[in-house]
């Protein structure tokens, strides 16, 4: 049996040894591995098995493979002269060790150990002991012999040892025997070379190894990229073409050999030979790209930043061959794309259209602010002298916000947001300024009461170098809801007939008079949901009787309602109020108006008579209200 203990420290100290030599493969010098197997002490004959590591092909391209066997072989002899008189005795001991590699001739290590003459007296006996060493080397460098020897796993080879002996003088007076035993050793030194190669990527022909070279290449998304991969043999040996791999870190990007670059078409790749591989693939759109990408910042080879840095695409080509490796990056980035939006606000609203919900009404002479956002909706940064804010509207000069800049660079860049802010005077849109833009609008529920007003619209616009845009904002002014009261009186009751009557009336204490209130609509809305009372009177709607006129009312139309009572005593001076809510012409209320009121008053002055009269009191008249 072999010890195996023995054969795993010596390959373990191979191993420790080999790692500090030759550690580092950026030379394509000659290196070597050695590993050691051995067949422990054994009387001879014997038949055993060795096993070695295959070469590993990561390591390098192998060149030659050196085997050397040796075996110790031991021994002893003894003999006895069996006659009385001397005899010659003489006896050779050859010893032969054989080792089979794979695919290959045996390697045979042997020779004669031990040899003695002697002349033996009468009867006597001897003894002799030897030691004789035996070895041989072979060395395999051809394709076909070498590729056995490489791989991942292990080569196993038997070993034989055999030994014999020839016997001579007068071999039939004397007795003998020999006794053999035999290791062996063996050694497998791989020799390899350590290839040097160099790639050298282009994207659409051009290196772009930084990505801010001058010439990275801008590239529009959609169309096609080529990558070319330049690969080279720096070093001193061939290099099998099925062992020059080259792949690209995109995933599915897949070079292909150029069969053309391959000189002597020999699938060789030999010392300064250069071959070509190639890709192709489809332009992403770096800001929404399809699969997944290397994006750094880049395309700024003047390092300003403004247009700065943007996004910018990589990818990297990589060569192994046999203890070797290298990489080239190569990038492209979209072309330049300035792009800009804004985004203008009237008291915050935005009111894109005359006729959009949210266009604010506001009072003349009040303050209005507009503010606009201006976005960098492109790929480049623009300075903040560079961004340019004005408004349709003579005398609105937008001022820049410093707190919406983030980091306070001065920079805008891309997806970031400023926003500029100016103040005005409303205007009353009946008769507005000189330069003022009034269209028709303030009617998103397309109604034919109110309807449209004047419109105030001014136009927000942001230039940048390359891009420009605009949005406008709208304002109105409130459209008028105003009501009329005109409270007669006159004396007689005559069921409203003469309504409405003199402003005031002098007779008899307790006479009949009759009250009249006439209700006009004065502005630009419908107006329901009146209210209406007369404290001194005492009466609200309900105590009134109504003649005329319907709700709600349109703009210049009139309801009239009267009550009867009689003089009092004393002057009376009666105040009415009504009030009502604006609407539109289907009913729809009018947010933001506030329910317009008026009042009137009617004076009556009795005319005493000589008796002691009574004051009586106010004589109500139920009537129930007409239905709206």
């Amino acid at each position: 049996m072999k010890v195996k203990l023995e054969r795993a420290l010596i390959r373990n100290a191979c191993y420790l040894a080999l790692f500090f030599i030759f550690g580092s493969f950026s030379v394509a010098n000659a290196e070597s591995i050695v590993y050691t197997d051995t067949v422990p002490v054994q009387p001879l004959r014997w038949t055993d098995n060795m096993s070695f590591p295959q070469f590993d092909p990561t390591l390098g391209i192998l060149t030659q493979v050196e085997i050397t066997l040796t075996s110790r072989i031991t021994g002893s002899v003894v003999y006895t002269n069996i006659v009385n008189t001397p005899t010659d005795i003489s006896i050779d001991v050859p010893a032969t060790v054989r080792i089979l590699p794979l695919n290959n001739p045996i390697l045979t290590a042997g020779g004669t150990i031990f040899a003695f003459t002697e002349t033996v007296g009468p009867l006597a006996s001897g003894a002799r002991t030897f030691t004789g060493d035996v070895s041989n080397h072979a060395v395999y460098s051809s394709q076909s012999a070498l590729l056995p020897f490489i791989g991942f796993g292990q080569i196993t080879t038997p070993v034989t040892a055999t030994s014999a002996f020839i016997a001579g003088g007068d071999v039939g007076n004397f007795d003998f025997g020999v006794r053999t035993t035999a290791d062996a050793t063996g050694v497998v030194r791989y020799v390899y070379a350590i290839p040097e190669i160099v790639i050298q990527k282009f994207t659409n022909g051009f290196d772009a190894d930084n990505p801010n070279d001058p010439d990275v290449p801008q590239l529009q998304p959609g169309t096609t990229v080529t990558w070319t991969y330049a690969v080279t043999n720096t070093g001193t040996i061939t290099v099998p073409g099925a062992s020059v791999v080259v792949t690209d870190s995109q995933t599915g990007i897949i070079p292909l050999l150029d069969s053309n670059s391959d000189v002597g078409s020999d699938h060789a790749l030999a010392p300064g030979e250069m071959w070509r591989f190639v890709a192709t693939g489809v332009v992403e759109d770096l800001t929404a790209p399809s699969t997944p990408v290397t994006i750094v910042n880049g395309c700024n080879p003047g390092g300003t930043p403004a247009p700065g840095q943007r996004l910018t695409y990589r990818n990297i080509g990589v060569v192994t061959v046999p203890g070797a490796q290298d990489d080239d990056p190569s990038h492209y980035c979209n072309p330049a794309a300035p792009g800009i939006v804004i985004k203008k606000y009237t008291n915050g609203f935005d009111a894109d259209t005359p006729d959009s919900s949210d266009v604010p009404q506001l009072q003349p002479s009040a303050t209005v602010t507009w503010s606009y956002a201006v976005t960098n909706t492109g790929n480049i940064t623009f300075a903040l002298a560079s961004v340019v804010v004005t408004d349709s509207q003579p005398g609105i000069t937008p001022i820049f916000v410093s707190a919406s800049d983030v980091n306070a660079d001065s920079l805008l860049s891309p997806g970031e947001t400023w926003r500029y802010v100016a103040t005005g005077i409303v205007q009353n849109l009946a008769a507005p300024s000189a330069g003022t833009t009034v269209v028709a609008g303030c009617n998103f529920n397309d109604s034919q009461v109110p309807g449209q007003q004047p419109t105030y619209v001014n136009l927000g616009q942001v230039t940048v170098p390359g891009a420009t845009d605009d949005d406008p904002s709208h304002y109105c002014n409130p459209p008028t809801a105003t009501i009329e009261l005109q409270k007669t009186v006159y004396l007689g009751h005559n069921a409203g007939a003469t309504c409405p009557g003199t402003e005031e009336v002098a007779s008899q204490v307790g006479a009949p008079v009759t009250y009249c209130f006439e209700i006009t609509n004065r502005g630009e809305t419908y107006l329901d949901t009146l209210i209406f009372t007369d404290t001194i009177l005492g009466i609200d709607l309900s105590d009134l009787t109504y003649i005329r006129g319907v709700t709600p009312l349109a703009p210049t139309a009139s309801i009239v309602y009267y009550a009867e009572s009689t003089i009092p005593l004393g002057e009376r001076l009666n105040t009415a109020v009504v009030e009502a809510n604006p609407t539109d012409d289907q009913g729809r209320d009018l947010p933001g108006l506030e329910n317009p009121t008026a009042q009137d008053t009617a004076r009556v002055s009795p005319v005493p008579t000589g008796a002691d009269p009574t004051d009586e009191p106010l004589q109500k008249v139920f009537i129930p209200l007409v239905s709206k």
